[in-house]
């Protein structure tokens, strides 16, 4: 029996159930098949009957009044029929049992609450990030419905999505994974099989493990090369396979090969990665040593870089004009500083008092970064001998000055750092004098917290001063009258005593004055300056009522008001007294959508409190 013949019928009298039985009358399609249908069944009888069928839809005769539609049916239905008469239900070739993945995660989570994270993971857009980690967070990933989308997500268009997919949710599943990571991990592939290796290589536990990743390192593409040669940093059995790598043509896999090298401390590794200092590699044998706490080759590499040190210095008088002459040493010198970061040691220690008994040649070079690396370096070992020689280098430029006063706070008395830094009232010193003790006398940080007029987390601005007991035992007094002569209200305000000012020692007693006029100009400022200087006004003793009356009025003034509300400003809001309800409810109309809901949440606040 001809099932294609069948089909093509089929396929056929479903085109009219769409189109419309009415136009089978005459339909060179249908009417093609009935002298083929009419053949058939002078073998098989019921191909005759289908062909009559047929042959009624495309020349209706009219005379047993049957409708086009009735006959399309009772056409279809012993067309289906005898279609589903030459179905074969015997299963072809051998039987064998199913492969299997075991996988030791349950599904006891709600599918309600696994579709929306399941949505986020399948489709693009933004907003996907915060709902996978959220969900990550709240242990769904746990749920085995999720973790063929997790593994998906690899490969997600949102690189953060994908690096987040590798770095937390994936490891957190364990080793019941590696099956199903194996399964689809290609070889050859890009970056989502090279983020696939590195997962697979997290939640490997020893050396046989680990070949997989060793053969991926050596046989794979070259992001998947890049992705795996790291994993085997530290482990013996492939620091032959590291060493060869070393030499191949494709820098990232040499620059891999290096950072994995670098935490061997064999004789052959560090031979390699010293040998790599006198060649075109120094940069990617530097970048792989720079994470690292210790190096057994550091104090070998100080020494060949004061050798270099030295000779930059010598030549400074004759090319400083001339950057190109000296640019094999720089490059050179930059490799090496790029090996010494986190570093400490005898030989590392006479490079970089070296590099500061060095200032005036390596300025006129311009390689100032010299200097910020040895500045950095010594800060962590204070002494009177190096803080002269940071005083010569803040002398040259402003930009080293914070060093210098860091280590003058850590040893002079507050009397000695005045005298000396106060000197500095005019220019670039100055402001980065003010830098200085800002840094210590306000911390200010973003920092997310629970949001006082919704239920949403908030994240804003947060600024603190300085504690009175530590401010009396490490700051001199004559501070407050040098920041308020300079013009600056945050740090006059973090630098009064209220001790001070409730035993009439204020000095200068305009204090609460100057404070009170850079209030009214700090209702629209930013970075929560506000805090401080009404901090600061609480510590003069001034009176709340004029504080009060000060912020509402700074307020009422402004011609443009701010899109938020600060913190501390709104928290002050929140505590005036019923008696300004009406100027905030006419402030409230002139804010934006933000601060007006603010504000509108402080009128509430005012009524629950009268009620």
């Amino acid at each position: 029996m001809s099932v294609a013949l069948l089909k093509e019928l089929y396929n056929e009298t479903t085109r009219l159930f769409i189109a419309g039985s009415d136009l089978a009358s005459g339909d060179f399609r249908l009417k093609r098949l009935i002298p083929q249908l009419m053949q058939a069944g002078e073998k098989a009888p019921v191909f005759k009957k289908l062909g009559e069928g047929a042959q009624e839809l495309v020349e209706p005769s009219g005379e047993d009044g049957r409708s086009s539609a009735l006959k399309l049916q009772e056409l279809t239905l012993l067309l289906s029929s005898v279609l589903h008469t030459q179905g074969s239900f015997t299963p072809e070739g051998e039987l064998h049992e199913m492969e299997t993945v075991p996988v030791g995660l349950s599904t006891t989570k709600s599918y309600r609450r696994l579709a929306e994270v399941r949505e986020a993971l399948d489709t693009t857009g933004g907003g996907r990030y915060e709902i996978v980690r959220q969900g990550f967070e709240d242990g769904l990933f746990q749920d085995l419905r999720l973790v063929i989308p997790a593994i998906d997500a690899l490969n997600d268009p949102y690189a953060d999505l994908a690096e987040y997919a590798k770095n937390e949710m994936l490891p957190a599943y364990g080793e019941t994974i590696l099956p199903l990571l194996r399964a689809r991990f290609n070889l050859t592939g890009g970056k989502s099989d090279a983020r696939m290796i590195e997962v697979i290589a997290k939640l490997c536990k020893n050396d046989d493990d680990l070949a997989e990743v060793r053969h991926a390192a050596a046989e794979g593409s070259e992001a998947v090369r890049v992705a795996a040669i790291p994993y085997l940093a530290g482990h013996v059995a492939f620091e032959a396979d590291l060493l060869q790598w070393t030499k191949e043509g494709k820098k990232g896999i040499r620059e891999a090969a290096y950072a994995a090298l670098a935490h061997s401390f064999s004789e052959d590794a560090q031979a390699r990665l010293y040998e790599a200092f006198s060649g075109k590699d120094a940069a990617l044998a530097a970048s792989g040593l720079a994470g690292l706490a210790e190096s057994p080759i550091a104090a070998r590499l100080a020494i060949d870089a004061m050798g270099l040190l030295e000779q930059a210095v010598a030549d400074s008088e004759t090319f400083a004009g001339d950057s190109k002459k000296l640019a094999p040493i720089r490059e050179r010198l930059d490799a090496y500083r790029d090996a010494f970061y986190n570093k400490r040691g005898e030989e590392l220690d006479r490079f970089f008092h070296k590099v500061l008994d060095s200032v005036a040649s390596l300025q006129k070079l311009g390689w100032t970064g010299y200097l910020h690396d040895a500045a950095r370096y010594v800060s962590e070992t204070p002494s009177i001998t190096l803080l002269e020689k940071l005083r010569k280098l803040e002398k040259v430029n402003a930009n080293f000055l914070s060093y210098a006063f860091e280590m003058s706070v850590a040893l002079l008395s507050p009397a000695e750092v005045f005298e000396h830094y106060s000197a500095y009232s005019k220019g670039v010193y100055k402001d980065s004098l003010i830098n200085s003790l800002e840094h210590h006398l306000v911390s200010s940080s973003w920092q997310t917290v629970p949001n006082i007029w919704n239920e949403e987390q908030d994240y804003t601005y947060i600024t603190t001063v300085l504690p009175e007991s530590e401010l009396e035992r490490r700051w001199d007094d004559r501070w407050l009258l040098w920041s308020i002569e300079r013009g600056h209200a945050v740090l006059a305000a973090s630098l009064v005593r209220s001790s001070k000012a409730a035993a009439g020692q204020l000095e200068p007693d305009y204090t609460p004055e100057f404070l009170l006029e850079a209030l009214s100009k700090s209702t629209n400022g930013r970075y929560d300056q506000f805090s401080v200087i009404w901090e600061g006004l609480l510590r003069c003793g001034s009176d709340i009522d004029i504080m009060r009356e000060t912020m509402v009025a700074s307020l009422e003034k402004q011609k443009s008001l701010p899109y938020r509300l600060d913190r501390g400003l709104f928290l002050e809001l929140m505590n005036l007294p019923e008696s300004y309800r009406e100027r905030l409810a006419a402030l409230q109309q002139r804010l934006d959508s933000y601060s007006g809901r603010q504000m509108q949440f402080i009128l509430d606040q005012m009524s629950e409190v009268q009620a």
